[in-house]
Formats: C-alpha cells, structure tokens, sequence
C-alpha cells in the first residue's frame, strides 16, 4: 500500500523530508523593499476597509440605486445653482 505522501506527489514528499525549496528569509529583504512592502499593506487595507464601508452602505441593489439616484440630484441641484 502507498504511502500519502507518495501518492501527494514528489513535491509533497520533499516537503515532509525538509527537502523543499527554501523561502528568502525577510531579514535579507532591504530597508528600500520593507518600505514598499508596508505601503502595499497599507494600500490593501485601506480599500478594504473602504470597500467594506461602501457594500454596508448599501446592502441591497434597491439601497444602490437609491444612492446613485441621491448622488445624481445632488450633482443636478450643485449645477443648477452655477
């Protein structure tokens, strides 16, 4: 009978030996690249939050289209007083 990790495949198996490929380890990364990488982080965070914000706002396609409409007037009323 065969083992689970031959029948995984030999990726599986190497990775069970200790024998896989090793990830860089983030000390080698520089102080240039840790920057970067924050700011990615909180990039992604913040349009999450906003995204998460922006579908409570509206938890149905009824509630969206009452927004969009809401917009467009107040987008009309801003015009009509110029």
């Amino acid at each position: 009978m065969a083992r689970a990790a031959d029948a995984a495949g030999p990726g599986f198996a190497a990775f069970l030996s200790g024998q896989a490929a090793r990830v860089a380890p983030i000390q080698n990364y520089g102080a240039d690249d840790m920057r970067q990488i924050k700011l990615s982080m909180i990039v992604l965070a913040a349009l999450l939050a906003l995204t998460m914000v922006g579908l409570s706002g509206c938890s149905t396609v009824e509630g969206f289209g009452k927004d969009v409409q809401k917009g467009g007037e107040a987008i009309e009323g801003a015009a009509d007083r110029d």
